[in-house]
C-alpha cells in the first residue's frame, strides 16, 4: 500500500471530533468503510509513569507488563484515525479524524514531558476536560462501528504495543489482562488483519507478515 495521496487540489481535512459531533462523525465513517477499508491509526496518551516489579521469566514478559500496568492507570487523550482506499487515496473530502478524549490535566496521571510534549503540538488541554468525549462513549461508538471484529478492515500502525493495548481496553471496558496471551486473544478477535509498519520494514517479504505472537515481535 503507497502513502495516503489525495488527488491534485484537493485539501486534506483534519476533523477534529469533541463530545457534540461524536456521533456524527463515527456514522460518516460507516458511510465510507466498505470503499476505505484501510485504516492507520495512532494514538497520543500521557506518556509512562510506572515500571513493574518483581521477578519476570523473560524480556517480553517484562514488556507486556509495563505496557499493560501503564494503559490500565493511565488515559487515553486522543486517537488519530486516517481510512484510505487500496491505493492509498483519502476519501473524497479528504478527511483525518482526531478524536479527542476527556481528560484533566488537574485530576489525571501523566508524565510531565509527555504532556509538555503533546502541548506543543497543538493538544488543546483547555478543552479537553469540559468538551472531550468520554471514553465509554468513544468505545461504543468504535465497537459498533464496523471498524472492529471485521476482516475486511485493514489496520496500519508503527510501533503499535500503546496503541492497540488502549484501543483494546477501550473496547472491552475493563483493564488489559495480566497475560500476554490473552491479550493476544483480544487482539485477534478485534483487529484480525494488522499490520506493524516498523515490523514490516525489517522483514524481507512484507506482504506474508501480520502483527501476532508476542509483543517482541513488533519491536516494543
Amino acid at each position: 500500500m503507497s502513502t495516503p495521496r489525495r488527488s491534485p487540489g484537493r485539501k486534506v481535512t483534519i476533523t477534529n471530533v469533541w463530545k457534540d459531533n461524536l456521533e456524527y462523525e463515527f456514522s460518516r465513517i460507516r458511510n465510507i468503510l466498505n470503499d476505505y477499508p484501510y485504516i492507520a491509526f495512532d494514538t497520543e496518551f500521557p506518556g509512562v509513569v510506572a515500571t513493574p516489579i518483581g521477578a519476570f521469566k523473560s524480556k517480553e514478559e517484562f514488556q507486556y507488563n509495563q505496557i499493560a500496568c501503564n494503559v490500565n492507570m493511565l488515559k487515553l487523550i486522543q486517537v488519530g484515525f486516517c481510512l484510505t482506499n487500496s491505493q492509498g487515496e483519502l476519501p473524497p473530502d479528504g478527511d483525518i479524524w482526531q478524536f479527542n478524549i476527556k481528560f484533566s490535566i488537574d485530576d489525571d496521571m501523566y508524565a510531565v514531558e509527555s504532556v509538555d510534549l503533546l502541548k506543543r503540538s497543538g493538544i488543546d488541554f483547555a478543552r479537553l476536560p469540559n468538551d472531550g468525549i468520554k471514553i465509554e462513549d468513544f468505545g461504543s461508538l468504535l465497537t459498533t462501528s464496523g471498524l472492529v471484529v471485521n476482516k475486511k478492515i485493514t489496520w496500519l500502525t508503527f510501533h503499535s504495543c500503546f496503541d492497540f493495548g488502549y484501543l483494546i481496553k477501550t473496547v472491552i471496558g475493563r483493564s488489559l489482562p495480566t497475560s500476554e496471551k490473552t491479550f493476544f486473544e483480544y487482539h485477534k478477535v478485534l483487529f484480525p488483519r494488522s499490520y506493524d509498519v516498523k515490523m514490516l520494514m525489517k522483514v524481507p517479504k512484507i506482504q506474508a507478515v501480520k502483527l501476532r505472537g508476542g509483543l517482541q515481535d513488533v519491536n516494543c
